[in-house]
C-alpha cells in the first residue's frame, strides 16, 4: 500500500516535471525538495517506524 502511494507520487512528479519549463520548473523543484525534506524530518509522521528511511537510533535499515 505504501509502495503504491510512492509509485503514484513519483509518477505524478515526473508528469509535472515534463510540463514545466524555466522559472516555473525551478520553483517546482525547490518546493518539492522542501516538502519532502520537511515530512522526512518531522517526527510526527514516524517514517522511520514505517521503514521508509533510516531514522536516528533506528535499527532497521530501509535505505542503504
Amino acid at each position: 500500500m505504501v509502495q503504491d502511494f510512492i509509485e503514484e507520487a513519483v509518477g505524478l512528479s515526473k508528469e509535472i516535471d515534463t510540463l514545466l519549463t524555466g522559472d516555473a520548473k525551478e520553483m517546482w523543484e525547490r518546493w518539492k525538495v522542501g516538502y519532502i525534506t520537511y515530512h522526512l524530518c518531522d517526527s510526527r509522521y514516524k517514517l522511520a517506524e514505517m521503514c521508509l528511511f533510516e531514522g536516528k537510533g533506528h535499527t532497521n535499515k530501509a535505505v542503504e
